[in-house]
């Protein structure tokens, strides 16, 4: 059972009413597709993801064993776009069957069944579902229309409790800068302690 659901929003768009034009997977000018800038960061989803990029990203990210997309839409197919790159380069399927705004209990009935992390890429408006879902609370809580640099990561304590954390991975130049809560910050203090404790094993100082 997967105790550990990473959610992200689909890459970036541009309207074509400010004389820019979104890009389809086969290079063209598409209605459907992502900016520039939006390719950009489905890129950059491939190292953040894999596991190369293990050593250097927030510990509360994982490589997914899963990787789902919300279906396309005839304006947009962002979701399944924007996590290709990275499902091709884990060899992992994008699994595109649930719809965004309807069918976020079931993607969860199927994603909690999966051994292992698993990544989902969803409309912004409907990100929150997921977490009432699984978190619960009565706070109201909304993913900004203009965010695309954010991830939520959704997993389960020992407890069987599910709590939210927020990354922010820098991914791009321009996007926010990580944020790490007390987590973080206690695994820091204890790989720092680590550290010293081998420094005076090293040089003698402990009996």
């Amino acid at each position: 059972m997967s105790t550990t659901v990473i959610l992200i929003r689909h890459a970036e768009k541009v309207d074509p009413r400010d004389g820019a034009f979104n890009v389809g997977l086969d290079g063209r000018a598409r209605t459907t597709g992502l900016s520039v800038r939006g390719w950009q960061r489905a890129g950059a989803l491939v190292p953040l993801f894999t596991p190369q990029g293990a050593p250097r990203r927030d510990p509360r990210l994982a490589t997914p064993m899963a990787i789902y997309a919300a279906s396309d839409r005839p304006r947009s197919h962002r979701p399944t776009l924007t996590v290709g790159p990275l499902a091709e380069a884990l060899g992992l399927p994008v699994q595109s069957a649930f719809r965004s705004g309807r069918d976020e209990e079931a993607l969860l009935t199927d994603a909690l069944a999966i051994d292992g992390p698993v990544l989902v890429c969803w409309r912004h408006d409907d990100l929150p579902r997921f977490v009432r879902t699984l978190v619960g609370g009565d706070t109201p809580l909304r993913w900004a229309s203009r965010c695309y640099d954010e991830v939520w990561v959704l997993a389960q304590a020992p407890s069987g409790r599910w709590v939210r954390h927020v990354v922010h991975p820098a991914l791009l130049a321009g996007d926010r800068a990580p944020q790490f809560d007390e987590v973080d910050a206690a695994r820091s203090r204890a790989a720092s302690a680590s550290r010293v404790s081998s420094s005076s094993r090293s040089i003698g100082l402990t009996r």
